[in-house]
C-alpha cells in the first residue's frame, strides 16, 4: 500500500487527527486527481470488506469506524450484494 492509500484508508476509517483531515479534505476538494483517487481507495476497501478480503484488524477497524455511517453501511450492504451476485455468475 502507496502512502496515499494508507492516509486514505486511515481518513475513511477516523484514524487521522484533526488537523490531518482537514489538510486531506483541502487538497482533495481542489484535486480532481485526489478527489477521484480517494474515491478509488474507498472503493477497493468497501468491494474488500464485502467480499471477506479484509485482514481481521483491518475489518475490525472498518466496522467500528466505517460502518457507523447510514449512507456507508447503505453502500457496503448493496456492494455485498452486488458480489454475491457477481459471484454467482462466475
Amino acid at each position: 500500500m502507496n502512502e496515499l492509500e494508507e492516509i486514505t484508508t486511515r481518513y475513511l476509517l477516523g484514524e487521522l487527527s484533526e488537523q490531518e483531515q482537514d489538510s486531506l479534505e483541502e487538497r482533495y476538494f481542489h484535486d480532481p486527481k485526489l478527489f477521484n483517487a480517494v474515491l478509488q481507495v474507498e472503493s477497493e476497501l468497501v468491494d474488500a470488506y464485502a467480499r471477506g478480503q479484509l485482514s481481521t484488524d483491518m475489518r475490525e477497524r472498518f466496522e467500528k469506524s466505517y460502518l457507523n455511517h447510514p449512507a456507508r453501511r447503505k453502500r457496503v450492504n448493496f456492494a455485498r450484494a452486488l458480489t454475491t451476485r457477481i459471484d454467482q455468475r462466475e
